[in-house]
């Protein structure tokens, strides 16, 4: 999360304009990181991207570092959210649940591996707070792909 773009923003994600304003590009010494920020519990603030998916893979493992302070968990998931898709952009199989936030917290790696279903050509990735207030901080988000079951 460090490469940004001619305008200041991450390269590579997707700032929807209405979500423009509780998201910021901040910096801790020479590393930049994402500050997700709401504090109004009927709509969601995120950052999306689409990433092709390597046919050889079976399963993918999600990585980052996440903080949280004056969160309130809402009804829905907040962290890193991924949904499959396939060719004609649809959801394949369930959201999965990804790196979720319940409450603040210091900066925490947080780790998971999920299997890749069939049919299964794009992930959608997102950082996001959902249907819940506070700040959200996302640095290092990855995904690594493997090509049997672990």
């Amino acid at each position: 999360m460090d490469a940004l773009d001619a305008k200041g923003s991450i390269a590579d994600w997707f700032v929807p304009e209405r979500c423009r304003s509780q998201v910021r590009v901040l910096k801790e010494g020479s590393n930049s990181f994402l500050r997700l920020t709401s504090a109004d519990t009927s709509t969601t603030v995120h950052v999306a991207q689409k990433i092709d998916l390597d046919p050889s893979w079976r399963t993918l493992t999600l990585s980052g570092r996440i903080r949280a302070a004056n969160f309130k968990e809402g009804k829905n998931s907040s962290g890193v959210t991924i949904s499959f898709r396939g060719d004609d952009d649809k959801q394949v199989g369930k959201w999965t649940q990804g790196l979720r936030v319940k409450d603040d917290s210091p900066w925490t790696d947080r780790v998971i591996t999920a299997d890749i279903p069939p049919g299964a050509k794009k992930l959608y990735l997102q950082c996001v707070v959902s249907y819940a207030t506070g700040t959200i901080d996302f640095d290092d988000v990855k995904v690594v792909g493997q090509a049997t079951n672990k």
